[in-house]
């Protein structure tokens, strides 16, 4: 019986640590996703392309669908080159 204690007692503290490891991760990851959201409308709001630079890849691209049923693509530097500083 003491022994079924001891096992319950160490499980409780496993999972306990286990949860809050997790709560931080989730933290840091929303943190991150709200620095990157900040980045991307700060900068498109006042004009700020470096800002937006740090939200998107190097190589990234837009895509459009045309009235006409085609695909346009376009590219993303020149969608940042487009904001104008201030």
């Amino acid at each position: 019986m003491k022994l079924l204690k001891i096992i319950t007692f160490g499980l409780i503290l496993v999972l306990g640590s286990t949860t809050n490891a997790q709560t931080d991760s989730i933290k840091s990851e929303i943190g991150q996703i709200t620095e990157t959201l900040m980045h991307y409308i700060e900068g498109t709001a006042n004009g700020q392309p470096d800002r937006l630079r740090k939200v998107f890849h190097p190589d990234f691209n837009l895509y459009t669908v045309t009235t006409e049923d085609s695909l346009r693509i376009g590219s993303g530097e020149k969608y940042i080159s487009n904001v104008k500083e201030g």
